[in-house]
């Protein structure tokens, strides 16, 4: 089942798609979609769609990126994120080394259960958490090569947002 494709565009090879994570045989659900791009476009970050079967459980979405066109490659799980749910990709800085995003925190007895949570990623340094307290959550709309997190806090409900930034040093911050 043909839902939507990422695809990546050259001057030398116009739009090329680039697949998903389960292919696209008859029963698995076909979907993936970006993103963003690095400043030298070799980096593609956004989604892809895994486990959904056709007529049956739609399945989970996990950030991803594909880098020179290849294989699409799902980034790790974030900590304290239930098996059962799905994690974003939101921003990538523009050397490709960072890469933040969102997932919700659904496992039962950790601390700020059922609550968004944003986090930044590398492959050399893996995952770090963006906290925001109880009331709130932190949506990264961008990440500097150096790996600072800029984006917006909600409060309560989605209708109250304020600009955020985060910083390793000083952490999350309006």
């Amino acid at each position: 089942f043909f839902v939507s494709e990422a695809f990546r565009w050259t001057s030398e090879t116009g739009i090329v798609g680039l697949g998903d994570i389960l292919g696209d045989s008859e029963w698995d659900i076909f979907d993936s979609e970006t993103i963003g791009v690095s400043g030298n476009g070799r980096i593609v970050i956004g989604r892809v769609r895994y486990g959904g079967k056709l007529g049956g459980f739609p399945g989970l979405y996990a950030a991803a990126r594909w880098i020179d066109g290849g294989e699409p490659q799902m980034l790790p799980r974030p900590p304290n994120i239930d098996a059962d749910e799905s994690f974003f990709a939101g921003a990538m800085s523009a050397n490709g080394t960072f890469i933040a995003g969102t997932f919700e925190n659904t496992v039962p007895g950790t601390i700020n259960e059922d609550i968004f949570y944003a986090y930044r990623w590398s492959a050399d340094a893996g995952h770090t958490i963006m906290h925001a307290d109880t009331a709130t959550a932190f949506a990264p709309k961008d990440v500097t090569d150096i790996g600072t997190v800029v984006g917006r806090q909600y409060f309560g409900t989605a209708s109250v947002n304020r600009a955020a930034i985060w910083t390793p040093d000083r952490g999350l911050r309006l």
